[in-house]
């Protein structure tokens, strides 16, 4: 409500302890490593690949940084050189978090146990419960819950910045102090009802949120790229050859499309329950 300069610093001071909490707590919990854990010595007999399906929809919202895309675009202006660097190098931070947050909980909690976690709800919270089982000492806890919070705190941050100045372009608010109270309004009623009404709907929320992805963020802007090339050819403008231009030709375009549509019915299928999962 105040401005995006006031969310980016604020974002700043979050991330700031979201990396000191996340040194902390994975330092602790990879020193707890068990190697027959994360090799999963005591096989059950699940092969694991299969389940990948069902979790697609959830990579997707993961790494899902197309909500920012007009936060960005209103912050730096229209630099999509800069803005690509800022989605790049966020998608590569993120992923190495996520690769160490996987490599921990995996090396200190057993597979079975995960089924505990997930008949629980599958929260961040049943995650760490069942992480804390293997762990000694309780700032290293404290410093792993400090960290889950403050991850899902700034991606709230960070996705609600994009979803403000997308409704406010959509409905037409200004960027008043009445213009902003409505937009928040709209923006954030709705979303915190229903938390209210459903307090453990966070996951079934970014299922659905990845399949809305793969439509919003994945097919219809690959479907975008290939009508503005198309316009872009007949125009047979010359400026365009100093323009930003994606990578990878047409084949970039036919490969979101077909990961998008892969996505999209793996989320559907896992809704009908016609995907094998780990119970």
């Amino acid at each position: 409500w105040w401005s995006t300069y006031v969310v980016d610093r604020f974002s700043i001071v979050m991330i700031g302890g979201m990396v000191l909490t996340f040194v902390f707590a994975m330092s602790g919990m990879l020193s707890e490593i068990k190697m027959s854990r994360l090799l999963d010595l005591n096989f059950d007999g699940n092969p694991y690949g299969i389940f990948v399906f069902v979790a697609l929809s959830t990579y997707l919202t993961s790494f899902c940084f197309h909500a920012s895309v007009p936060s960005l675009v209103k912050y730096f202006g229209k630099e999509p050189k800069k803005i690509n660097q800022c989605l790049i190098y966020g998608t590569l931070i993120a992923l190495f978090a996520y690769t160490i947050w996987n490599l921990a909980c995996d090396g200190n909690i057993e597979r079975t146990a995960f089924k505990d976690v997930i008949a629980a709800g599958g929260n961040v919270s049943h995650l760490i419960e069942a992480a804390s089982l293997n762990l000694n000492g309780a700032f290293l806890l404290r410093m792993l819950e400090g960290f889950a919070f403050l991850a899902v705190a700034t991606s709230f941050l960070g996705a609600g910045l994009g979803l403000f100045d997308y409704m406010a372009d959509l409905c037409g608010f200004d960027d008043s102090r009445l213009g902003r109270t409505k937009t928040l309004i709209v923006a954030f009623a709705p979303p915190i009802i229903a938390g209210m009404i459903y307090p453990d709907g966070f996951l079934l929320a970014i299922g659905w949120a990845g399949l809305a992805a793969t439509i919003w963020s994945v097919i219809i802007p690959a479907l975008l790229l290939r009508a503005n090339r198309i316009a872009r050819a007949a125009q047979k403008a010359e400026s365009q050859t100093n323009d930003f231009r994606v990578k990878g030709g047409n084949w970039t375009i036919y490969a979101l499309l077909v990961f998008g549509c892969v996505v999209g019915v793996c989320h559907i299928l896992f809704v009908f329950d016609l995907l094998p999962m780990y119970k």
